[in-house]
């Protein structure tokens, strides 16, 4: 099983580092990580080595998270 998370903020950037412990408090989904941050939110997934089931994208101007 793969995670999703998410942050959003209202006066300024996520830090990468809150979403990072966020994915990292749920070790049994997975320790391969991506993040990605656009203006006040955040988007992070966490994979178990070998089985990808959650994807992370992102253009610049938008973002997606899903599994």
């Amino acid at each position: 099983m793969a995670a999703v998370g998410g942050v959003l903020s209202r006066s300024r950037a996520p830090a990468a580092e809150s979403l990072a412990r966020l994915l990292a408090a749920a070790p049994h989904r997975g320790d391969r990580t991506a993040v990605a941050s656009l203006g006040a939110a955040a988007l992070g997934i966490a994979n178990i080595d070998g089985r990808p089931e959650a994807t992370l994208a992102e253009d610049g101007t938008l973002a997606v998270a899903f599994t």
